[in-house]
């Protein structure tokens, strides 16, 4: 689907933006995410990096967490989409 279609892309040589990379990107150590999600779940940062598995058990089968989670990290990505263009 549409990682077949990416990767046909960028072996043509055209630059392809990916929102799981990105997603990846912002939680790496440095990424912009890792501070306010830092402050908004304490734990899910370890070793300066946000730890998915960590995230994600404060956020499962919370509503009011996954939306806060969201109003986050959403900017972030639509911000670096901007970059990207």
């Amino acid at each position: 689907g549409k990682s077949a279609v990416s990767d046909m892309l960028r072996g043509l040589g055209v630059p392809v933006s990916d929102a799981d990379a990105i997603v990846h990107a912002i939680y790496a150590k440095g990424g912009a995410a890792v501070e306010p999600l830092s402050r908004e779940f304490p734990g899910v940062v370890i070793d300066g990096a946000v730890s998915r598995p960590a995230l994600s058990k404060a956020v499962l089968g919370d509503a009011a967490a996954l939306k806060r989670l969201e109003a986050l990290v959403h900017p972030l990505v639509r911000a670096a989409r901007r970059d990207f263009l």
